[in-house]
């Protein structure tokens, strides 16, 4: 297999993402002061890599994954925000690198696609409706893993994703109304096929994907994998269901590995890997960037993390955007929309175990997660989750 860089895509585990909704907003409110927000812990069932997570009404939702002993996972933990109880089900079929959200104003959780093997790909869309506290399953019209999940508004987009076979990087878009109705609208707006990251702005009725890889042979059965600096952008209508997706403003430079959440408007990201000027290396980022989805374009947002890193657990929480751990990395650095400054920096508020393809979600903006994962320092799934409390 052949690469344009020396990180293979399969690395690239979106499940530690998680598509933030515009308007899912809490009456409780959230303090101020880093210094009085809380840091807990608490267990999954089971401990699980390559798993998903998203919430929906009262439950951070953490779902599939590879346990222990190497085996695909249907567990379901459903951590309840009133009581911090954890109830389990069960997924409508066992996988990992499943991709997840939120949709239709915080009602539905939907985890999407997957690997049932390793050389076995899911189309199954299992869906928990907060309000009838009752699972229904859909499936996507091409099975894939890892697609990216975003909440446009009026329609639930599942785009792109993993494949297993020429092109590798999947080009179909599945959409679904607010009734979980499938409609059609597949585009191929960019002639390669792309796997970035994105945000949805469900009050805008737009959205944003940008960065990642994307094949730039897609017919070949030697894939050319390349970072991406292209930006496509989801705009839809008010008073219909017509949505269109075409390119935007490239970035100022290739990126991928990196995160990002919704705030006030504005796809903050950061981290990640980029290419070195000086010799063409391959190198970890520090960088924090914007985009606007208001005005559809880069923010003048220039800062730095704490530390370069990649794969970040990042969430919005109103104006706030945390990027939590990342790699070895157990660092905490908290994006503050308001001001477009970067917080002090919290110790106490630090992962207590730095971890891989572990996943994260943000709860009734009031709690943000991360749970499950490789432990960083002795290579073993772990099974603690870990949360931080800003209400």
């Amino acid at each position: 297999m052949k690469f344009s860089i020396s990180i293979p895509i399969f690395l690239v585990i979106l499940s530690n993402f998680q598509v933030l909704s515009a308007s899912d907003t809490s009456v409780l409110g959230i303090k101020d002061d880093l210094g009085t927000w809380e840091k807990h812990e608490t267990k999954l069932s089971s401990a699980r890599s390559n798993l998903a997570a998203a919430s929906a009404g009262d439950y951070a939702i953490f779902a599939g994954g590879i346990d222990s002993n190497g085996e695909k996972s249907d567990i379901v933990d459903m951590f309840n925000f009133k009581d911090s109880s954890i109830r389990n089900v069960s997924l409508s079929e066992s996988r990992s690198d499943i991709g997840s959200g939120t949709f239709h104003k915080g009602r539905y959780a939907i985890f999407a696609g997957g690997k049932k093997k390793d050389n076995e790909l899911s189309s199954v869309v299992d869906i928990y409706d907060s309000l009838t506290d009752k699972w229904k399953v859909l499936h996507m019209k091409q099975p894939r893993s890892n697609p990216l999940v975003l909440d446009i508004g009026k329609k639930l987009v599942i785009f792109g994703g993993v494949l297993s076979s020429p092109p590798f990087i999947s080009n179909v878009i599945d959409y679904f109304d607010e009734d979980l109705n499938q409609t059609d609208g597949t585009q191929d707006a960019f002639p390669y096929p792309i796997h970035g990251i994105g945000a949805g702005n469900d009050v805008l009725n737009n959205g944003v994907i940008l960065g990642g890889y994307m094949n730039i042979e897609p017919e070949s059965n030697v894939p050319n994998f390349t970072p991406n600096n292209q930006t496509l952008f989801y705009t839809g209508d008010y008073d219909s269901d017509t949505i269109g997706l075409k390119t935007m403003q490239t970035m100022s430079h290739a990126k991928f590995g990196m995160t990002g959440a919704l705030s006030l408007d504005i796809f903050i990201f950061g981290g990640g890997f980029t290419q070195s000027t000086q010799d063409g290396s391959i190198v970890e980022s520090d960088e924090v960037y914007g985009y606007n989805t208001r005005r559809h374009d880069y923010a003048n947002i220039n800062l730095k993390l704490s530390e370069p890193r990649s794969y970040i657990y990042s969430g919005g929480i109103q104006r706030f955007v945390l990027f939590w751990g990342g790699g070895s990395s157990k660092s905490l650095d908290v994006f503050n929309s308001v001001n477009q400054k970067m917080e002090p920096t919290q110790q106490k508020l630090f992962l207590s175990v730095a971890r891989e393809y572990a996943a994260s979600t943000v709860l009734k903006e009031c709690m943000f997660f991360v749970a499950g994962g490789y432990n960083a320092e002795n290579c073993e799934i772990t099974d603690t989750i870990e949360y931080i409390k800003v209400c």
